[in-house]
Protein backbone atom coordinates (compact mmCIF):
# COMPACT_ATOMS: atom_id res chain seq x y z
CA UNK A 1 0.00 0.00 0.00
CA UNK A 2 1.31 3.43 -1.37
CA UNK A 3 0.55 6.59 0.95
CA UNK A 4 0.67 9.67 -1.10
CA UNK A 5 0.86 12.71 1.35
CA UNK A 6 -1.13 15.74 -0.21
CA UNK A 7 1.26 19.20 0.12
CA UNK A 8 -1.10 21.63 1.13
CA UNK A 9 -1.63 25.24 0.15
CA UNK A 10 0.47 26.22 3.58
CA UNK A 11 3.25 24.09 2.31
CA UNK A 12 3.51 25.76 -0.90
CA UNK A 13 3.39 29.17 0.02
CA UNK A 14 6.32 28.53 2.96
CA UNK A 15 7.98 26.93 0.38
CA UNK A 16 7.77 29.93 -1.59
CA UNK A 17 8.60 32.15 1.14
CA UNK A 18 11.99 30.34 2.24
CA UNK A 19 12.78 30.62 -1.86
CA UNK A 20 12.33 34.27 -1.60
CA UNK A 21 13.89 34.71 1.09
CA UNK A 22 16.79 32.75 -0.05
CA UNK A 23 16.97 34.91 -3.04
CA UNK A 24 16.67 37.91 -1.45
CA UNK A 25 19.44 37.23 1.24
CA UNK A 26 21.82 35.94 -2.20
CA UNK A 27 21.47 39.13 -4.08
CA UNK A 28 21.63 41.37 -0.58
CA UNK A 29 25.00 39.92 -0.06
CA UNK A 30 26.57 40.26 -3.69
CA UNK A 31 25.18 43.87 -3.43
CA UNK A 32 27.19 44.43 -0.22
CA UNK A 33 29.76 42.79 -1.20
CA UNK A 34 30.01 45.14 -3.99
CA UNK A 35 29.19 47.92 -2.04
CA UNK A 36 31.95 47.30 0.18
CA UNK A 37 34.51 46.96 -2.84
CA UNK A 38 33.62 50.53 -4.01
CA UNK A 39 33.66 51.69 -1.01
CA UNK A 40 37.43 50.26 -0.43
CA UNK A 41 38.43 51.43 -3.86
CA UNK A 42 36.96 55.15 -3.33
CA UNK A 43 38.23 55.61 -0.13
CA UNK A 44 41.60 53.67 -1.07
CA UNK A 45 42.10 56.66 -3.70
CA UNK A 46 41.32 59.52 -1.62
CA UNK A 47 44.12 58.26 0.96
CA UNK A 48 46.58 57.28 -2.02
CA UNK A 49 45.86 60.94 -3.19
CA UNK A 50 45.69 62.74 0.31
CA UNK A 51 46.67 66.22 -1.54
CA UNK A 52 43.00 65.73 -2.95
CA UNK A 53 41.56 64.87 0.21
CA UNK A 54 43.17 67.91 2.18
CA UNK A 55 41.89 70.37 -0.86
CA UNK A 56 38.53 68.30 -0.04
CA UNK A 57 38.39 69.43 3.60
CA UNK A 58 39.73 72.81 2.99
CA UNK A 59 36.85 73.54 0.77
CA UNK A 60 34.39 72.35 2.91
CA UNK A 61 35.69 74.33 5.83
CA UNK A 62 35.35 77.31 3.83
CA UNK A 63 31.71 76.72 2.55
CA UNK A 64 30.36 75.74 6.40
CA UNK A 65 32.45 79.29 7.23
CA UNK A 66 30.87 81.06 4.33
CA UNK A 67 27.74 79.60 5.28
CA UNK A 68 28.00 80.60 8.86
CA UNK A 69 28.72 84.12 7.31
CA UNK A 70 25.21 84.60 5.59
CA UNK A 71 22.91 87.08 7.44
CA UNK A 72 18.67 85.73 7.88
CA UNK A 73 15.87 88.00 8.52
CA UNK A 74 15.06 87.94 12.31
CA UNK A 75 12.49 84.97 12.62
CA UNK A 76 10.26 84.38 15.76
CA UNK A 77 11.33 81.59 17.92
CA UNK A 78 9.05 78.42 17.04
CA UNK A 79 9.22 75.26 18.82
CA UNK A 80 9.37 73.10 15.82
CA UNK A 81 12.07 70.50 14.44
CA UNK A 82 13.78 72.33 11.39
CA UNK A 83 14.92 68.98 9.68
CA UNK A 84 17.03 70.75 6.71
CA UNK A 85 19.25 72.12 9.55
CA UNK A 86 19.95 69.36 11.40
CA UNK A 87 20.60 67.37 8.32
CA UNK A 88 23.19 70.57 7.05
CA UNK A 89 24.83 70.69 10.87
CA UNK A 90 25.55 66.44 10.53
CA UNK A 91 26.14 66.17 7.22
CA UNK A 92 28.76 68.79 6.57
CA UNK A 93 30.72 67.84 9.76
CA UNK A 94 30.56 64.16 8.50
CA UNK A 95 32.04 64.86 5.19
CA UNK A 96 34.78 67.59 6.59
CA UNK A 97 36.19 64.99 9.59
CA UNK A 98 35.88 62.15 7.25
CA UNK A 99 38.18 63.80 4.44
CA UNK A 100 40.09 65.15 7.32
CA UNK A 101 40.58 61.68 9.05
CA UNK A 102 41.83 60.75 5.27
CA UNK A 103 44.01 63.29 5.08
CA UNK A 104 45.98 62.66 8.33
CA UNK A 105 45.69 59.05 8.82
CA UNK A 106 45.58 57.91 4.95
CA UNK A 107 44.35 54.18 5.91
CA UNK A 108 47.96 53.66 8.38
CA UNK A 109 48.89 55.52 11.61
CA UNK A 110 45.47 55.50 13.47
CA UNK A 111 47.09 57.38 16.16
CA UNK A 112 46.07 60.47 14.60
CA UNK A 113 42.20 59.71 14.85
CA UNK A 114 42.14 61.55 18.03
CA UNK A 115 43.51 64.49 17.18
CA UNK A 116 41.24 64.84 13.87
CA UNK A 117 38.35 64.57 16.39
CA UNK A 118 39.60 67.06 17.94
CA UNK A 119 40.41 69.53 15.30
CA UNK A 120 37.19 68.87 13.80
CA UNK A 121 35.36 69.63 16.99
CA UNK A 122 36.81 72.71 17.79
CA UNK A 123 36.39 74.11 13.88
CA UNK A 124 32.68 73.38 14.95
CA UNK A 125 32.88 75.20 17.86
CA UNK A 126 34.25 78.22 16.31
CA UNK A 127 31.89 78.11 14.07
CA UNK A 128 29.18 78.22 16.37
CA UNK A 129 31.68 81.39 18.18
CA UNK A 130 31.68 82.87 14.65
CA UNK A 131 27.86 83.24 14.20
CA UNK A 132 27.90 84.98 17.17
CA UNK A 133 29.11 88.00 15.52
CA UNK A 134 26.58 87.90 12.34
CA UNK A 135 23.47 89.66 12.16
CA UNK A 136 20.56 87.53 12.45
CA UNK A 137 22.58 84.12 13.69
CA UNK A 138 23.37 83.06 17.16
CA UNK A 139 25.08 80.56 18.95
CA UNK A 140 23.46 77.54 19.34
CA UNK A 141 24.96 74.28 21.90
CA UNK A 142 22.36 71.98 20.01
CA UNK A 143 23.72 72.98 16.56
CA UNK A 144 27.46 72.23 18.31
CA UNK A 145 26.07 69.03 19.36
CA UNK A 146 25.05 67.86 15.99
CA UNK A 147 28.46 69.08 14.54
CA UNK A 148 29.86 66.60 17.58
CA UNK A 149 28.01 63.92 16.55
CA UNK A 150 28.52 63.89 12.46
CA UNK A 151 32.38 64.11 13.99
CA UNK A 152 32.10 61.51 15.84
CA UNK A 153 30.31 59.13 13.26
CA UNK A 154 32.68 60.09 10.41
CA UNK A 155 35.58 58.65 12.57
CA UNK A 156 33.23 55.77 13.65
CA UNK A 157 32.73 54.49 9.98
CA UNK A 158 36.75 55.53 9.32
CA UNK A 159 37.50 53.01 12.44
CA UNK A 160 35.19 50.47 10.98
CA UNK A 161 36.59 50.96 7.12
CA UNK A 162 40.42 50.62 8.56
CA UNK A 163 39.61 47.78 10.76
CA UNK A 164 37.72 45.64 7.81
CA UNK A 165 41.04 46.68 5.65
CA UNK A 166 43.60 45.79 7.41
CA UNK A 167 41.48 42.16 8.80
CA UNK A 168 41.36 41.30 4.96
CA UNK A 169 44.89 42.36 4.54
CA UNK A 170 45.61 40.18 7.20
CA UNK A 171 43.60 37.08 5.65
CA UNK A 172 45.52 36.92 2.16
CA UNK A 173 49.02 35.07 2.37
Amino acid sequence: MVFIRIISKKHIYYFIYIYVMYRISNYTTRFLRCAGQLNQMVIGWFERHSGISWIATIIIGIAIFYISSLTFAQVPVVFRINWKTIFYHFAVFFFFSFFLHISLIKGKNITFILPSIIIGIIYGLSDEIHQLFVPGRFCSFSDWMLDTSGILLASLVYLIYINYKTSRQNLKF
